[in-house]
């Protein structure tokens, strides 16, 4: 009988975990906003928490949606024990949970918003020595097509969170 390496092990678990269907919150991740300061960023109005890593917009069509920084999003998920796909993970979540997310857009590193009603921007929990990795969608509802993309950027900037269902 041949023995498994150590190597060979890894690479079954990583293929099981592409096997396995990953079943998204129906919502994105939130955290209490009471006490936050409201100002005006890049002529958005919106709340700021106390870190400065989490803003929250206020009012129009994305009213209360929030936009986290990656360190952020891995400290207040893990503070109510709630865990942010990995970018391996994405690859197993079911398009209509995708479909869900609202297209927030995202804030970049010098606080200006982009994108807006165009794309939807997900942290995963996935990072490396250049960057974390992030899914962005694009859903053409007239079409009913869900476009699904990553990359790699700056943990600088503001996206949304999804986390798994429990």
């Amino acid at each position: 009988m041949k023995k498994i390496t150590k190597e060979q092990i890894k690479d079954l678990k990583k293929n099981f975990i592409l096997l396995k269907k990953i079943e998204l919150e129906s919502e994105n991740f939130k955290i209490n906003s009471t006490g936050w300061e409201r100002v005006i960023d890049n002529q958005k109005d919106i709340l700021i928490n106390k870190k400065g890593d989490v803003k929250e917009i206020v009012g129009g069509k994305y009213d209360g949606e929030q936009l986290f920084t990656w360190r952020a999003a891995m400290r207040e998920t893990k503070k109510v024990e709630k865990r942010i796909p990995t970018d391996e993970e994405f690859r197993c979540v079911d398009d209509d949970d995708l479909k869900k997310s609202p297209p927030v857009g995202y804030r970049d590193a010098n606080n200006f918003y982009s994108c807006e009603s165009l794309l939807s921007f997900l942290w995963t929990s996935t990072k490396n020595k250049t960057g974390n990795w992030k899914r962005y969608l694009h859903f053409e509802k007239n079409k009913n097509k869900l476009d699904i993309s990553r990359y790699m950027g700056s943990e600088e900037y503001g996206l949304s969170v999804r986390c798994i269902k429990k």
